[in-house]
C-alpha cells in the first residue's frame, strides 16, 4: 500500500470514528423511535387511502428522517459501511461474522433499492438508547426514499421487493424485514380490494 493509500485509509477510519461518536451522542430514544415508526405507518396508511401524499406529511417525514440520520453513523459506500461495522465490532466485542452478515444483508437491500428506482441516501448504523440514556441497541440499516411520482401500489410493491432482497442472495430476512413484508402485503391486499370494489 502506498503512502497516499495509507493516508486515505487512515483518514476514512478517522472520519468514520467521528461519525460514530456523533451518532452515539445523538442516540435516538426507544420511545422516540417507536413514536416515529407509528407516525410513518399512519402516513403510509393515509397515502394508500387517499392515493396521494399530503405536503405536510412529506415535510414531517423529512424531519423524522433528519432526526434518525443524526442518530446514525452514515456511510456512502459499501467500504465505508464495512468500516462502520468493523469499528462498532471492535468497540462492542462483536464477531467478524456479524460484520460480514450485515454487509451482505444491507447490500442486498441496497442493490434492489437502486434497481427499483429508489433514491439512495446511504448505509448506516442507528444508535438507540433506553429510558436511562444508556445505549441499548445499534441497528444497521440502508436509507432509501421512494420516488414521489409513484402511486401507492407501486410504492408498496417496490418496498416488498427491497425488503425481500436478502433472500435473493441466499440470506435470511430479519425479524423486522418479515414484519415489514407482512404489513406491506396487507396494505397491497387492501388496495386491490378497494380497486376491485370500485371497478378500477
Amino acid at each position: 500500500m502506498s503512502e497516499t493509500q495509507e493516508f486515505n485509509a487512515e483518514k476514512m477510519r478517522s472520519d468514520i470514528a467521528e461519525r460514530i461518536r456523533n451518532a452515539k451522542d445523538n442516540a435516538l430514544s426507544e420511545e422516540r423511535l417507536a413514536e416515529f415508526e407509528d407516525k410513518l405507518r399512519s402516513y403510509q396508511d393515509l397515502f394508500i387511502k387517499n392515493g396521494q401524499r399530503n405536503p405536510e406529511d412529506i415535510a414531517e417525514e423529512d424531519q423524522i428522517e433528519a432526526e434518525i440520520l443524526r442518530s446514525s453513523a452514515v456511510a456512502d459506500t459499501l467500504n465505508e459501511f464495512r468500516e462502520v461495522l468493523e469499528q462498532i465490532k471492535a468497540n462492542y466485542f462483536l464477531g467478524e461474522e456479524w460484520v460480514n452478515n450485515l454487509v451482505e444483508h444491507e447490500n442486498a437491500h441496497a442493490n434492489v433499492a437502486q434497481a427499483t428506482g429508489h433514491e439512495w441516501v446511504g448505509y448506516g448504523a442507528v444508535f438507540i438508547k433506553d429510558a436511562n440514556g444508556q445505549l441499548s441497541n445499534i441497528q444497521p440499516v440502508h436509507f432509501t426514499k421512494p420516488n414521489l411520482s409513484w402511486g401507492p401500489r407501486e410504492v408498496i410493491t417496490k418496498n416488498i421487493e427491497v425488503t425481500e432482497a436478502p433472500a435473493l442472495y441466499g440470506n435470511s430476512l430479519s425479524e423486522g424485514d418479515e414484519k415489514s413484508v407482512e404489513e406491506d402485503q396487507e396494505r397491497l391486499k387492501r388496495i386491490d380490494e378497494t380497486r376491485k370494489r370500485l371497478g378500477i
